[in-house]
């Protein structure tokens, strides 16, 4: 599979060059599907059985989560909390969490598509998927001390709502920092950051 043939993920429109996906020199076989591929993803996948790389076409289909019954997705800020889910196998359907109390199933197809169908990012901790109005945001890319100096102008806002937060600022970053940048997706170039300390 080349890049011309890869599926399109729209809360991770960048996956093929900001590291979301490893790029193969020699082609490696999906743990789903055991076709190969160009790309192959070994990040996030919350399952009972741990599968040594998926291709983008199984986690895009769902096929991966359904056949390993996993989430791509460790947290995502909804409704003012951190939702999160979990296989339950005597009921072989997924529980939900918001918080620490169980809800019923969403039935909203954003968040769906995020869990089960969008491959996560790397984080020091758990990751943690950004939301705008309880929608998904776009997964950007690992954001660098260096970046914030440069793109000053253009993070503003999201700088100010990571110190009213956290009590963050530009002096106060280490080396132990994980800075994950987000955008929305009906507003470019309004982006949001999260902050993972180690």
């Amino acid at each position: 599979m080349t890049l011309e043939q890869t599926p399109f993920f729209r809360f991770q429109p960048h996956a093929y060059t900001n590291g979301i996906f490893e790029v193969n020199h020699e082609k490696k076989n999906c743990s789903v599907c055991k076709n190969t591929s160009d790309y192959m993803y070994y990040g996030p996948f919350y399952s009972i059985e741990d599968l040594n790389g998926i291709c983008p076409v199984c986690i895009h289909n769902g096929k991966a989560s359904k056949n390993f019954n996993g989430s791509f997705q460790g947290g995502i800020e909804y409704r003012g909390s951190s939702l999160s889910v979990s296989y339950d196998e005597s009921t072989n359907k997924f529980l939900y969490f918001l918080g620490y109390d169980e809800v019923s199933l969403l039935e909203e197809p954003a968040i769906e598509e995020l869990l089960f169908r969008t491959p996560g990012y790397v984080s020091w901790q758990e990751s943690y998927w950004l939301t705008e109005n309880n929608f998904p945001l776009a997964f950007v890319k690992y954001l660098s001390i260096e970046e914030i100096e440069d793109k000053l102008l253009s993070l503003s806002e999201a700088l100010n709502e990571l110190n009213e937060n956290y009590g963050f600022n530009r002096d106060s970053i280490s080396e132990d920092v994980g800075l994950y940048l987000f955008e929305s997706l009906s507003k470019k170039g309004k982006y949001r950051i999260h902050l993972d300390n180690t």
